[in-house]
């Protein structure tokens, strides 16, 4: 989450977010955003088609997809304490 949060904060530098995330290399942090962007593809392209049609308060489509994927992770990770699994991210 707090790579999510750089990036929502308006963060597009990968030295500068690498300040912002302890324990976490510029490569890595690429890595990781790579990676959350192909896991969750299905639920971004499903809001990428209704972002064809508006955008809300204004929001450019990265801090829209950005804050797009804090609500998934925060979804799934309410769903897997409610069956007791805990999901590190």
């Amino acid at each position: 989450m707090q790579l999510l949060n750089a990036l929502l904060e308006g963060e597009r530098r990968w030295p500068e977010i690498a300040k912002k995330v302890p324990g976490r290399f510029e490569k890595g942090l690429k890595k990781r955003w790579l990676h959350l962007l192909k896991k969750n593809e299905s639920e971004i392209t499903a809001e990428a088609k209704k972002i064809g049609r508006y955008l809300e308060n204004g929001d450019s489509w990265d801090t829209h997809l950005i804050r797009k994927m804090i609500e998934i992770k925060e979804k799934k990770f309410a769903e897997s304490q409610l069956e007791g699994i805990e999901i590190l991210f």
